[in-house]
C-alpha cells in the first residue's frame, strides 16, 4: 500500500506525494475536534449533499439507527459534549413548523466552509499509481496522471 509524504511505498520505491482526500479530511475533522470516525464522515458528506434531511433518513443512507445518527447530529451540532468542548459546530438542527417532532438537519457556515474545503480537496486529488501501473499506462498510449 503506498505511504503518504515519507516513506517506503508498496514496491520498496520510495513515494512523495500529499495525503489522499480521505485522510485530509480526517486531519480537518481532528483540527475542528470533531469526531473521526468513518461514521460521522458519512453523516456529515450526506448532509452536504442533501442538507434538510431528517434524522431518520441519515439513519436509512447511512445504515445506521436512528439513535445513533441522532447522538452524532448533536455530536457535530455541539449539543451533546462526547471528550471536552468541541471547537466546531458543523451541523445544526431545526423543527418544521408543520412537524415538530421531526428535526430537519442543516449545515452551519462553518460546516458549509469545510464542505467547501473538502470538495477543494477532491477537486486537486490525483489518482495513486504504483511505477509499474503508470508504465504499462505510457506503453499502452494512456496517459499516466
Amino acid at each position: 500500500m503506498p505511504t503518504t509524504s515519507h516513506g517506503i511505498g508498496r514496491w520498496n520505491t520510495p513515494t512523495r506525494r500529499s495525503r489522499n482526500s480521505i485522510l485530509e479530511a480526517l486531519a480537518l475533522f481532528e483540527a475542528l475536534e470533531l469526531p473521526r470516525g468513518f461514521h460521522c464522515l458519512s453523516v456529515f458528506l450526506y448532509v452536504c449533499e442533501n442538507e434538510g434531511l431528517t434524522i431518520t433518513e441519515l439513519a436509512w443512507l447511512t445504515g445506521s439507527t436512528v439513535s445513533v445518527v441522532a447522538r452524532t447530529v448533536r455530536i457535530m451540532a455541539g449539543e451533546v459534549v462526547e471528550r471536552g468542548p468541541a471547537t466546531s459546530h458543523i451541523l445544526l438542527t431545526l423543527d418544521p413548523a408543520s412537524d415538530r417532532r421531526l428535526k430537519l438537519v442543516r449545515l452551519t457556515r462553518e460546516g458549509r466552509d469545510l464542505r467547501d474545503r473538502l470538495e477543494a480537496l477532491i477537486a486537486a486529488a490525483r489518482p495513486i499509481l504504483p511505477r509499474r501501473a503508470r508504465s504499462g499506462a505510457q506503453s499502452s498510449g494512456e496517459r499516466a496522471p
